[in-house]
């Protein structure tokens, strides 16, 4: 996840003395943020948007990405390959990135960059592993076509729904988790409703 933020030193104190995290210094300003052995879990960078402008989604390796590519490419969705620049920041061998729910940028990657430097925080108990991260949460007004472009951009399917106050603001919460080999089975459905087209005969 990457945050642009003209409050750098807000940010710090807040991810280190706050939520207790590991902090590394970037270069122009920049901070990374650690959890377990990722180099990066969290890029907090100077700039304007005071906002998350980029959500990563990690998969396996190259051919990962090239499903990732076939799947989303038919789906209608304009990727590009990240710049050198943007795989250096976020620590990963490659990656795409496209605009995708809400105008954030999505960005698929591949080949993290893990350590063995201890780390210095102030809190335990993260747990991370093979399930990643975790969840990340979007507010939107038009929560049904979020819903349904998540899921069809990224095979996710409803695990749950939360009705939830945050700050004395009601939200109804949905929450979607992304299914494993989403891409394959993409795949598999183009390719048999393709034989079915096939085998279709005119009336």
């Amino acid at each position: 996840m990457v945050v642009e933020t003209a409050r750098m030193p807000e940010w710090r104190r807040f991810a280190v003395e706050g939520v207790g995290m590991h902090a590394d210094d970037l270069a122009e300003g920049g901070i990374a943020l650690r959890i377990d052995d990722y180099q990066r879990r969290f890029i907090i960078v100077p700039g304007p948007a005071e906002d998350v402008v980029a959500i990563g989604f990690e998969v396996d390796d190259e051919d990962g990405l090239n499903e990732a590519v076939e799947h989303l490419t038919a789906e209608g969705v304009d990727l590009t390959r990240m710049t050198s620049d943007e795989v250096t920041l976020r620590a990963v061998a490659d990656g795409l990135k496209f605009d995708g729910p809400k105008r954030l940028r999505y960005e698929i990657t591949a080949g993290p960059s893990r350590t063995n430097a201890p780390l210095d925080m102030a809190a335990s108990g993260f747990v991370t592993g093979a399930g990643g991260l975790g969840h990340f949460v979007m507010t939107t007004r038009r929560p049904a076509a979020v819903r349904s472009e998540v899921e069809r951009l990224f095979g996710a399917r409803l695990s749950d729904t939360i009705s939830q106050k945050v700050s004395g603001v009601p939200l109804e919460l949905t929450a979607a988790i992304a299914r494993e080999n989403a891409c394959k089975r993409s795949r598999s459905r183009r390719r048999s409703r393709a034989r079915s087209r096939a085998t279709t005969s005119p009336s």
